[in-house]
């Protein structure tokens, strides 16, 4: 039998320490003042997109969502959606989504009323046609915070 070191056996996991550091910041719009959380980032081209969603209060909660992209280099915002919902639920929770660059759809995993999961598959350029484009509004004036 072969003799384990103490390199191979320490199984311990390693804590880097990361820092925030808010090197830029940018005028967003004002819809972006009621955006909550979001998934994580996921590459697609240039950009990397978001799914985050908003709640609205109305005789109960809603929430509604939108993919937010950001340049991958300056992670500025470049473009952003329309507010949509996936089956049309009062309370809907996107739980992330992957990229599948085979055939440019977006699997998109969410539940709904907080008690079913399901999945859903979008075509990348369905996503695209709902999208604002950022720089065209902020250079017509825009409202912004």
């Amino acid at each position: 039998e072969r003799a384990e070191t103490e390199a191979e056996t320490d199984v311990s996991p390693t804590i880097e320490a990361w820092v925030f550091s808010n090197e830029t910041t940018q005028e967003m719009p004002a819809i972006f003042r009621h955006v909550r959380g979001s998934t994580n980032g996921v590459r697609i081209g240039d950009e990397i997109w978001f799914l985050c969603h908003l709640v609205s209060y109305e005789e109960r909660r809603y929430y509604y969502h939108m993919f937010v992209m950001l340049d991958a280099n300056t992670h500025k915002l470049r473009r952003y959606t329309h507010l949509f919902t996936f089956d049309g639920e009062k309370v809907e929770y996107s739980l992330g989504f992957v990229h599948n660059e085979e055939d440019n759809t977006l699997l998109v995993g969410y539940s709904r009323m907080d008690r079913e999961v399901d999945y859903m598959c979008v075509r990348v350029k369905s996503v695209e046609d709902m999208v604002y484009d950022h720089d065209r509004f902020v250079s017509s004036g825009f409202k912004t915070i």
